[in-house]
């Protein structure tokens, strides 16, 4: 039986383009023992989707570097990107509401 937590959605369904804008970012921490500690295990890029009216979505990148300042973001106010090895999935939370989950290998800058 196909199930709608087993289906992987690529950029072009959810924002029918294949760039995005990047309007915030910040940091996801590891947990041990259900604490989160100060080690940083990926960052969390929140974008836009222009051609999609404007649905947001956040994107998971596992690397402990970001691809750019706050400063960088703040100055220009979002920034057009181009998310790499895009999967997105429909998962079911606590109160079997359905949310979206996203992640990619990297972002690509593009202005």
């Amino acid at each position: 039986m196909l199930r709608i937590n087993q289906m992987i959605f690529t950029l072009q369904q959810i924002a029918n383009s294949d760039t995005l804008l990047l309007t915030d970012f910040f940091p996801v921490k590891e947990f041990v023992d259900g604490k989160s500690t100060d080690k940083i295990v990926a960052y969390r890029y929140v974008c836009v989707c222009p051609m999609n009216k404007y649905e947001q979505i956040a994107i998971r990148i596992e690397q402990t570097e970001a691809i750019l300042t706050p400063e960088e973001l703040s100055s220009k106010g979002s920034i057009k990107v181009k998310p790499k090895g895009f999967e997105g999935r429909f998962y079911r939370d606590r109160s079997g509401e359905y949310q979206f989950t996203a992640k990619a290998t990297t972002l690509e800058v593009l202005g």
